[in-house]
């Protein structure tokens, strides 16, 4: 065993040389064999790997022509991004022109759409109204604790006044924004202030906003298509169903039915791109159909008013031709007619939906979230309200509920043929403003 084992390791032990003459040379010597062993071609570092190509008809022409495609394509991320970079470019100077903004006491354009144009007009006027309190009362607001003072007894004011806690939001954001652009120090300094305002949100907390509950929703998208607003009520319901904001399904257009608007580089309020959002038919149970029946009358209204010459082509197309102040109005009416308590915006049936699928079950917080399009949770707590959607449905009596039920187990039809029935009129036994 001792001596099938030596000779073993024996014949195991080699060693490998690199020649002098040529490093790719190695010679091998196992047991006193000193031939030279040549590696493979496969092995070798430096050997390329040829792998015949059959000679074709036309293949040294169709090289040449991806030879030259492939130089005049963009190939490089940064030359791909130029083109893009230009559009932007473009769309953003029809707006604004460049200039020195921010060393002249101005706010730049990124400061400016920070928020929308009627919020900084809110600030603006609040931050206006506290100088005019200010020089009123002669009061010295230029060091911290002038402007804490001066701040504070504002928001006294304001509380006796009968102003809500929103009052002292605007006047703190106002500030803030003045500090940055004003102050050398780019800061305020608000202590007393801002524990003033706390008190005030513990003593004045918000209104309740009232989410539609699906019985108001009903009635009112009947409402609007017997006054002739048919592409309206579908608006009506798809905005229940998809807890869109009303502007951006305002702003839809034929191809956003499939494509997401994601394409034309459109961002939510939300600061995210907008994406599909799906109809799974608990509402209706056809909304494929009543959409594509709606995309294809305006396709048709559009290639129509093209060849006459009216409409440019090439142009997106409107889901709807609606307008949003005459929206506004229709729905303003449509909810004094049937008087509903305080349901006069579109953003109650946008929650309405949110709330009723919360209560049924059908999606979690999360996905209501994310449906909604809220960057925190807190935004969506106004959305579980049970009780109060209960509250509202029981002050409808049976004439009110019976038409909803109508209306909402044949709305397709109702949509096709163009005519609804003639709703109730003020149902509703209790007022709950």
């Amino acid at each position: 065993m001792m001596t099938r084992l030596g000779s073993f390791m024996a014949k195991r032990s080699t060693t490998v040389v690199v020649g002098q003459a040529s490093k790719r040379r190695k010679i091998l010597e196992v047991s006193g064999d000193t031939s030279p062993l040549r590696m493979p071609r496969e092995m070798s570092r430096r050997a390329p790997l040829e792998v015949p190509i059959p000679s074709l008809p036309g293949l040294g022409a169709m090289r040449r022509r991806l030879r030259t495609l492939g130089r005049r394509a963009p190939g490089e991320k940064r030359f791909r991004g130029q083109p893009a970079r230009r559009t932007r470019a473009r769309r953003r100077q029809m707006k604004y022109s460049w200039r020195l903004r921010a060393t002249r006491g101005k706010s730049s354009v990124p400061e400016e759409l920070s928020a929308q144009k009627k919020t900084h007009s809110a600030a603006q006027r609040r931050l206006d109204d506290f100088w005019g309190f200010v020089d009123k009362y002669l009061l010295g607001a230029q060091g911290d604790k002038g402007l804490a003072d001066a701040s504070t007894d504002y928001a006294d004011q304001e509380f006796l006044s009968g102003g809500g806690f929103e009052v002292g939001e605007e006047l703190l954001a106002a500030l803030e924004r003045w500090a940055l652009v004003v102050r050398q120090s780019r800061t305020e300094v608000l202590p007393r202030y801002r524990r003033a305002l706390r008190s005030r949100r513990k003593n004045s907390p918000r209104r309740s906003r009232r989410p539609m509950p699906e019985k108001f929703m009903w009635l009112l998208t009947g409402t609007l298509g017997v006054a002739g607003e048919v592409v309206m009520s579908l608006y009506h319901v798809s905005l229940f169903d998809t807890y869109l904001r009303p502007t951006a399904l305002l702003w839809l257009f034929t191809d956003d039915v499939i494509v997401s608007p994601v394409e034309r580089d459109v961002v939510t309020k939300a600061n995210t791109f907008g994406e599909t959002v799906l109809l799974d038919g608990s509402l209706v149970p056809n909304p494929g159909e009543l959409l594509t029946q709606q995309v294809e009358r305006q396709e048709r209204k559009r290639a129509a008013d093209e060849n006459a010459g009216v409409a440019e082509g090439g142009l997106p197309v409107p889901f709807g031709d609606l307008n949003a102040c005459r929206m506004s109005l229709r729905c303003r009416g449509a909810v004094t007619l049937l008087g509903f308590p305080k349901m006069e915006t579109l953003f109650r049936c946008r929650r309405g939906g949110a709330s009723r699928d919360l209560l049924r079950k059908r999606r979690t917080e999360t996905e209501i979230q994310v449906r909604l399009h809220h960057a925190s949770a807190g935004s969506s707590r106004i959305c579980r309200k049970p009780g109060r959607l209960l509250q509202l449905v029981i002050t409808l009596d049976p004439t009110a509920l019976s038409y909803a039920l109508r209306i909402w187990g044949s709305y397709s039809k109702f949509f096709l043929a163009g005519r609804f029935p003639d709703p109730p009129v003020a149902q509703s036994r209790v007022d709950l403003s």
